[in-house]
């Protein structure tokens, strides 16, 4: 099980690129597309911009904003699933 930050680096908002995700708040991106064993994170500290999928999507769970951490970006699933806690 690994933490994944949406960081958007590519400026894209695509959730299938790599650069778009970090392993931690604020920190670069790099990292693998999330998993099912993954916890996936949207916050401010990381990034506000919207993130869009682009194929069906799973993560062991998801959290958008936090007290005193907000996400003000969008997630669209636009035609595509994801789901949570599903592993």
């Amino acid at each position: 099980m690994a933490s994944r930050y949406w960081v958007n680096d590519d400026a894209d908002g695509d959730w299938e690129g790599t650069n778009n995700w970090s392993a931690t708040s604020g920190g670069a991106g790099g990292v693998a597309t999330p998993t099912g064993s993954d916890d996936v994170f949207f916050n401010a500290a990381s990034s506000n911009d919207n993130c869009t999928l682009s194929a069906n999507a799973v993560c062991l769970s998801l959290t958008i904003g936090t007290s005193g951490s907000a996400y003000t970006g969008t997630l669209d699933a636009a035609t595509y699933t994801m789901d949570v806690g599903t592993g």
